[in-house]
């Protein structure tokens, strides 16, 4: 399935609305992340789509390591911790839900799916992996920093 964000017409809004993903301060609980600078781990085959994705992130202060698959992702996440995973739920060579339960034994991180598939039973699957939300394509990119919001400060909060 082809997955595409126009990018463009939520630039403008981030633009007019920027501190938005700085809902929460760094005068949080230390070893809380920032909302301003949060290591993501974003995981999606189609490379078009996770360049811009890793713009738009960047853009707003988070630290970023991509990667395409399930194997990358978790060689990546040997090297370095995470605040987030940010993943594709359809990989080459597995699922999100995979990527999800082999990373927590690596690190317990919290995580954003994002999918093409929108039907009950793919959202309880991302979920019983370990996802806070699983977003269903086409997504703004609006909706997925409300995500990440809601997915930091859960985690934050101990949920």
């Amino acid at each position: 399935m082809k997955s595409k964000m126009n990018a463009e017409p939520d630039m403008a809004q981030q633009n007019s609305s920027s501190p938005s993903l700085a809902a929460e301060s760094e005068a949080e609980s230390p070893g809380v992340p920032s909302m301003n600078c949060i290591r993501i781990l974003l995981v999606d085959d189609h490379e078009d789509t996770c360049a811009a994705l890793e713009k738009l992130l960047v853009r707003r202060g988070h630290r970023i390591v991509t990667a395409h698959n399930v194997e990358s992702a978790l060689e990546a996440a040997r090297r370095d911790s995470f605040d987030l995973l940010i993943s594709d739920a359809g990989l080459p060579d597995g699922t999100g839900a995979d990527l999800m339960t082999r990373l927590r034994a690596v690190q317990p991180v919290p995580g954003v799916a994002i999918s093409g598939f929108g039907m009950n039973g793919d959202v309880q699957k991302s979920l019983a992996a370990g996802f806070s939300t699983h977003l269903i394509k086409p997504i703004t990119f609006e909706q997925l920093e409300e995500a990440i919001a809601r997915t930091i400060n859960g985690a934050a909060g101990g949920s």
